[in-house]
């Protein structure tokens, strides 16, 4: 699937959005208190918190 600049960049900042709420949720990089200091961690920081939620999905139904 190709997503136009727009679409990317809403992706983004939807899944920036969930995986913040998640590192809340279950503490994984406790250092981090904003959104914005989310959205400056490294990509193997993020991955972290990805490997976390995805086997607990129903952490997402939270979200929504």
């Amino acid at each position: 699937m190709k997503l136009s600049s727009q679409q990317a960049d809403s992706f983004f900042e939807l899944m920036w959005a969930l995986q913040f709420f998640v590192n809340q949720k279950l503490g994984i990089l406790p250092s981090v208190n904003t959104l914005k200091e989310y959205i400056s961690c490294s990509m193997e920081e993020k991955l972290k918190v990805r490997e976390e939620w995805v086997p607990r999905f129903s952490v997402f139904d939270n979200y929504l």
